[in-house]
Parts: C-alpha cells; sequence; structure tokens
C-alpha cells in the first residue's frame, strides 16, 4: 500500500491517501519507542507537545511554625525530589525519542509508502530541500495534496 499520485492511477486500484496513512501511523504506532506520540504526530500534521505533560515538582507541606521542613517534611521532600528526578530523565528521554522517531517516520514513509513517481513529484516541489526533506509531516501534506489536487500533478 503506496501513496501515488492521481495520474500514477492507470494499472492499479486507486487507494486513498486515507487509507495509506491510518496503515503507515498504525505501524508506526506498534513498532516505535514511544510510538503513540509520533503517531498522534502524524495524525495532528503537527508534533506532539510533548511538554504538556512534563512532570512537576512536588513539595511538602510538612514545615514547622517558621516555615521550615520538619525532618519528617525533609525525608517527604527528598522522595519527592527523587520521584521527580526520574520523571524528568523519562521526560527528556521521550522527547528525544520523538525527535529521533520524526526522521525515522520520515524515512519510512519516503522509502517504504510513496511510489518513485510520488516521490519525483515531491522532489519537484520548489521548498523540498528547505522544507519537505526529512519532514514528515510536510511531507504527508504535500502528498496529500498530490494525491488530491489533478492540477499539482
Amino acid at each position: 500500500m503506496k501513496f501515488h499520485p492521481t495520474t500514477d492511477n492507470r494499472d492499479r486500484l486507486p487507494v486513498s491517501y486515507t487509507t495509506v496513512k491510518e496503515h503507515l501511523i498504525t505501524y508506526i504506532q506498534r513498532e516505535y519507542d514511544h510510538g503513540a506520540d509520533i503517531a498522534q504526530s502524524l495524525k495532528d500534521l503537527a508534533v506532539y507537545d510533548v511538554d504538556s505533560e512534563k512532570p512537576t515538582r512536588q513539595e511538602s507541606n510538612d514545615k514547622d511554625i517558621n516555615g521550615d521542613l520538619t525532618a519528617t517534611g525533609e525525608f517527604e521532600q527528598k522522595t519527592f525530589d527523587k520521584v521527580y528526578d526520574a520523571e524528568i530523565k523519562l521526560h527528556v528521554e521521550r522527547k528525544s525519542t520523538l525527535q529521533q522517531n520524526l526522521k525515522k517516520a520520515y524515512a519510512y514513509i519516503w522509502g517504504t509508502c510513496c511510489t518513485r513517481t510520488m516521490q519525483n513529484k515531491v522532489e519537484e516541489q520548489d521548498d523540498f530541500s528547505s522544507k519537505i526533506e526529512n519532514n514528515p509531516i510536510e511531507l504527508l501534506k504535500i502528498v496529500e495534496t498530490l494525491m488530491h489536487d489533478h492540477s499539482a500533478c
């Protein structure tokens, strides 16, 4: 199942943009680390905002009358800090994985999901090297245009 421009439909049954996109998103979500993040990015055609789920650091409320942490409060705060450090580390890894997955998704879409004719049509775009190349979201946007707009082909 591949993306192909409307002019490349002569010898094959037409497969819609949506069908191919859903197929590749399902594959990516299933096979990639943190696949849900990249899948959501491709579904929405915008990079998923991982920072919207950034962990927050809790603070102990166990303080004495002067506002200083009690011994119990200090222990509780150290526990909160360890949990926060672990969550932040996972968050940073998740952000990094999303960036890596964007590059992998581009390679997968370009190499596996686009016919050679589609690749040629995409490469003919004026902004290919500056905007589309290595950007799976922009690639999907132009592919959709090429599959639906007869005048773009």
